[in-house]
């Protein structure tokens, strides 16, 4: 596995002319994700323990039927999230031009999405990004989400805020 992956590190070197003079133009989503783990237990000394698998919580939340509970979340970690900025970011890493359309914050762009323009990509933000708050787990993650800012985006959303014109030309570029 290791030398594949050198191979196509390799390769990829090899190709750099050739990639800084390819273009890509990506849509529209774009979210915050918040990786998340949820604490079931905190010892004296304050060192916490956490739930280990959905299974294990997902039993205590079902003891906790018919009265009210409080779950402790810690977060390990908020990064940009979503197919369009990763995709986007990784390809722009690689050297390719990208313009990217998408719910990247309005009317600015949010701060955890302007890294991706070190990355040779150029951002056209057109919505609040939707917000994952990712419970993860030894066995897998619940994502509950929060999209009502993209309920709203719409092709004609999209040309009021980019303008048809402008969409276009970025089109015709590529």
């Amino acid at each position: 596995m290791k030398s594949e992956i050198g191979n196509v590190l390799a390769q990829i070197k090899s190709n750099q002319m050739v990639l800084s003079k390819r273009q890509a133009c990506i849509g529209f989503d774009g979210f915050i994700d918040s990786i998340i783990r949820v604490v079931k237990q905190k010892t004296p000394d304050k060192k916490l323990r956490y739930f280990d698998t959905i299974e294990e919580f997902g039993s205590f939340l079902i003891s906790q039927s018919g009265q009210s509970c409080s779950i402790e979340l810690k977060e390990h970690l908020c990064k940009m999230g979503g197919n369009m900025p990763i995709f986007s970011n990784a390809l722009g890493s690689l050297g390719i031009s990208v313009t990217c359309i998408g719910a990247l914050g309005y009317p600015q762009v949010h701060p955890l999405f302007e890294p991706m323009k070190k990355n040779h990509c150029t951002l056209y933000t057109v919505s609040d990004p939707g917000l994952t708050s990712a419970l993860e787990f030894d066995d897998g993650k619940v994502m509950l989400i929060r999209i009502e800012a993209l309920d709203n985006l719409t092709w004609e959303w999209i040309q009021n805020v980019v303008g048809l014109r402008s969409i276009g030309e970025l089109f015709y570029k590529l």
